[in-house]
């Protein structure tokens, strides 16, 4: 199987200089230098600048000049660098960054002049490149662990050495022009929006509904139009997709064939979130007026500088509002609902299913119900409970990073899978908005 067409890489925006290689022949030409170990990585730390080339357990110190004269030093190679350090330019507004403008677009034109492939790394995937290398990653600023300016860029190096050719790895072209896309402006302001939304809807309860209420401490029409439209959404989505968000039809009536989709298996908080991608504003019930609604106006992206708009696609939504790529920064709460809160259960449930057959076989023979089994029933089902819990909490702690060949595949399959469950739910939405 060839798996060069796995393989992502961002394609630059215009003003990239002609000598640098791009598209296909890019991809073919990185993995021939990757494999040959034609590459090195770079990285800007608190303390220092230092650069790997595979040689050594460390990376070498050096100076900043010293860095942005590697792609003379090292012609025919590739150079990768987080996207912090290497993508994103010094303002007035951050000094973290260690470059301005013109030395990035320097250095961008030094590596094309050189016949060096500069690509960029989501600074976000560092700490599963320092667990599969075998760093300890330490507590969560790493203050115990091995996450330092010598070991990232080797964590880095063994990490794209292992997983590029196999085409399980991002990476970016820079960009030339540090300008922010209109779209992206767009994309940031509405993912505001949909943030408020969202924490406003996590909180409205009503009675024994703890959150969600179509009216609760606000009026949520998104909710209402959510609750009105389930049936018809079920019938437009596959049983898988039906599963993953915990869809299930009542007994239809006898005379009339209708079903309902009782609320209490549904995952209210993944299909709500869906939904907004598509609709929903926190507005005053009137001018003037303190009191606040959730309104299902669309959300409309725009399609020029003239007013024209249309309701978001899934591609646009994937992009701009679920930020789905690696160089996500700040996604909001609706990113944490279907990655954090979505994805990674249903990653657990399917790989726990994939790797335990015979512990699930066993527990699907025991009765549902408590109050149906016997003593011994109950003890051996408490005991694959357990069993369970252990897997699970070796999951989270191995993480993506720390997982073997066959675990790591299963992981990305299942993140693929549920993904496409959420792309089919949003579809179905879609469809009856605009029916």
């Amino acid at each position: 199987m060839n798996n060069k067409n796995k393989i992502r890489i961002k394609s630059t925006s215009s003003g990239w200089p002609v000598t640098a290689l791009v598209g296909n022949k890019a991809v073919q030409e990185m993995d021939s230098r990757i494999r040959n170990k034609k590459f090195i990585t770079i990285d800007c730390g608190k303390n220092a600048m230092t650069y790997y080339d595979g040689q050594g357990d460390k990376g070498k110190e050096i100076a900043k000049e010293e860095l942005r004269n590697l792609p003379s030093k090292y012609p025919g190679f590739v150079i990768i660098g987080e996207d912090a350090h290497f993508g994103v330019p010094r303002t007035i507004k951050s000094k973290a960054q260690p470059f301005t403008k013109e030395e990035l677009l320097e250095f961008y034109n030094d590596c094309a002049n050189n016949d060096v492939l500069l690509r960029l790394y989501p600074q976000g995937s560092t700490p599963k490149a320092l667990k599969f290398s075998g760093f300890k990653l330490g507590g969560k600023v790493y203050e115990d662990g091995d996450k330092s300016d010598e070991n990232d860029p080797v964590a880095i190096h063994k990490f794209v050495s292992a997983k590029f050719p196999e085409g399980s790895i991002s990476l970016k072209c820079p960009a030339t022009d540090f300008e922010i896309d209109p779209l992206r402006q767009w994309g940031f302001l509405e993912r505001k929006k949909l943030s408020n939304q969202l924490c406003d809807a996590r909180g409205n309860e009503h009675g024994s509904q703890k959150g969600y209420a179509r009216n609760g401490l606000l009026r949520d029409d998104v909710a209402g139009f959510m609750y009105d439209n389930l049936v018809e959404v079920y019938k437009l989505i596959s049983p898988e997709c039906r599963e993953a968000f915990g869809m299930k039809a009542s007994r239809p009536n006898k005379e009339t064939g209708e079903f309902k989709i009782p609320l209490s298996s549904v995952k209210t908080a993944q299909v709500y979130t869906i939904l907004s991608f598509l609709m929903g504003e926190v507005l005053p019930v009137a001018e003037d007026s303190e009191t606040y609604y959730i309104s299902t106006k669309l959300r409309k992206r725009p399609l020029d500088d003239f007013g024209n708009e249309e309701l978001v696609s899934w591609t646009c939504t994937k992009k701009y509002l679920l930020l789905s790529s690696p160089w996500h920064r700040k996604g909001g709460v609706a990113r944490s609902n279907i990655y954090y809160h979505g994805a990674r259960n249903f990653i657990k449930m399917k790989m726990f299913n994939l790797f335990n057959p015979d512990v699930v076989a066993e527990a699907n023979s025991i009765p549902k119900s408590k109050k149906d089994r016997t003593k011994e029933q109950q003890e051996r089902y408490e005991a694959l409970s357990e069993i369970k819990k252990a897997f699970n909490k070796s999951l989270g702690e191995q993480g993506p990073g720390g997982f073997d060949a066959e675990k790591y595949e299963a992981f990305r399959k299942f993140r693929a899978e549920y993904l496409g469950h959420v792309r089919e739910l949003f579809n179905a939405f879609r469809a009856i908005i605009t029916r």
